[in-house]
């Protein structure tokens, strides 16, 4: 009998060792993390202040979903090269700003996910891919507005339409836009230029002045913000769609008498956030169309435009 209760306390102080060493080994056991997602983002000149919005944008929703995050910066030149090694890193997604049309046919057979900001026609969007953009049409309708808020009788307004020189169906489409709402109030431009250089500007001015001048993106806004502080008799109103702090600090002049700003910083934002849904549930992705404010000198110190043009946290 004495030596049942031998053999069964042994048995038991074994068990019980045995159950000690591996709970010690739960405890000090790394415990398995899963991978994090790594996305690509490609951005013209992506270390220009006019991205500062979007970058803030995706770089919170990185860390809300645990993403990490490569930035690479492109020129027309090289963006069709450096989006082809991109996509052969195979990231769980990419995000893309594109200069030129003819380099979206790089992503035309590519399997990762992937969010064109910017429309792009010869692209068909799918449960793959998807495109954030501002609304052509209501860049159009808005801008035409803003003209037309100048003066209520404007059929006799000189008008020059500014845009920059890269071969964007966006600009395309967004110049259309803008002629197409003007005819309708009979207004047509005196010039229409492709071109930011500021020679070009002075060109264009002798040859056939306007009043007024509408610009149809960001490097384009601030080149004639540039040419009408060193020119203040000529141009008696500028308009036009921006993001950059300069294109704020000559709107807080009053240089540009009114401004419209994409949210770039929710653009950037519901970029990360569509391909990590799609990465974790296989969730389509769909085109978004970007909010956007009109800025002017009166209205951009509310709290609500501060935190549209300095997104520091929301």
């Amino acid at each position: 009998m004495k030596q049942s209760r031998s053999i069964a306390f042994i048995l038991l102080i074994i068990a019980l060792a045995v159950t000690a060493a591996v709970s010690g080994y739960i405890a000090v056991a790394p415990e398995k993390e899963n991978p994090q997602r790594e996305i690509t983002v490609v951005l013209p000149n992506a270390s220009e202040e006019r991205w500062n919005s979007f970058r803030t944008g995706i770089r919170a929703a990185a860390r809300e979903y645990g993403i990490s995050l490569t930035i690479i910066s492109t020129t027309e030149d090289n963006e069709a090269d450096q989006i082809a090694s991109a996509l052969e890193e195979k990231p769980d997604g990419i995000i893309v700003s594109l200069l030129s049309d003819q380099t979206a046919s790089v992503l035309d057979h590519s399997s990762v996910p992937t969010v064109l900001l910017g429309t792009r026609g010869s692209l068909e969007t799918s449960a793959r891919l998807s495109q954030i953009s501002l609304s052509a049409k209501a860049a159009g309708v808005s801008l035409a507005q803003l003209v037309l808020s100048y003066r209520s009788s404007a059929s006799d307004l000189k008008i020059g339409i500014l845009c920059s020189a890269n071969s964007s169906s966006e600009l395309t489409e967004r110049l259309a836009s803008l002629n197409e709402e003007l005819a309708k109030h009979e207004i047509s431009p005196v010039w229409i230029l492709r071109d930011t250089s500021q020679v070009s500007l002075i060109h264009a001015q002798a040859e056939t002045p306007a009043d007024l001048i509408i610009a149809l993106d960001n490097d384009s806004l601030e080149a004639a913000a540039e040419y009408r502080e060193a020119h203040p008799d000529q141009i008696f109103g500028l308009y036009g769609i921006g993001i950059s702090t300069t294109c704020i600090s000559y709107t807080d002049s009053e240089v540009i008498d009114k401004m419209i700003v994409p949210n770039e910083y929710l653009a950037g934002f519901t970029a990360i956030e569509q391909i990590s849904d799609y990465c974790s549930s296989r969730t389509s992705m769909e085109n978004t169309a970007i909010d956007y404010s009109i800025i002017t000198r009166a209205n951009m110190f509310t709290k609500k435009n501060q935190q549209l043009l300095f997104p520091i946290s929301q």
